[in-house]
């Protein structure tokens, strides 16, 4: 079963990065003029679904593997 695998990556890393950039964006004085935050974005929402895409195909990849043949 998937659910009783043990996890080898954690994710406490990541949250503490994404909290520090949200610290650092938080300290930020005007929003209304930096026309690179929208560029931003957009190239973290597209990285977003590109991951979610690769994780999709792997997870088919996998599930169309034919299981190895016993001799």
């Amino acid at each position: 079963e998937v659910h009783t695998a043990p996890c080898a990556y954690g994710d406490t890393f990541y949250m503490l990065l994404f909290g520090a950039v949200q610290i650092i964006a938080s300290k930020m004085p005007d929003f209304h003029n930096m026309a690179w935050l929208s560029i931003v974005a957009i190239v973290m929402a597209f990285s977003y679904s590109f991951i979610r895409l690769g994780l999709d195909f792997t997870k088919l990849v996998g599930y169309t593997k034919s299981p190895p043949t016993e001799n």
